[in-house]
């Protein structure tokens, strides 16, 4: 009877050291898992942060190829603008020395 009692003891200790080795693969195939699957999650979000970034920059960038734009259009304007007058101001001082001149003749 004690044998079979010892027996008995012996036999629950072997099927709950097997079942505490199995928990633990279980519990290491758990945590390699989680792992893989956080270092995906992490690669994804960087990912989508460098996508995020490039399509930010590409923005940005067209951003200012339009402000760019409006920049040299509102220069030429402003040049073109200020060639007019000043070749208004050139005809017109041309008139005064023309002018200038005919009376200095006519009082010479």
């Amino acid at each position: 009877m004690e044998d079979k009692i010892l027996n008995s003891i012996k036999e629950a200790e072997h099927k709950a050291k097997a079942i505490i080795a199995e928990a633990y693969k279980k519990q290491e195939k758990i945590l390699v898992d989680a792992k893989e699957k956080a270092a995906g999650l992490i690669k994804a979000a960087q990912q989508d942060e460098t996508a995020s970034s490039q399509n930010n920059f590409k923005g940005k960038s067209a951003d200012i190829g339009e402000q760019k734009k409006k920049i040299i259009a509102e220069g030429s304007k402003k040049l073109s603008q200020l060639e007019k007058s000043t070749a208004s101001g050139r005809a017109k001082a041309s008139e005064l020395i023309v002018k200038k001149m005919e009376e200095e003749i006519e009082n010479a």
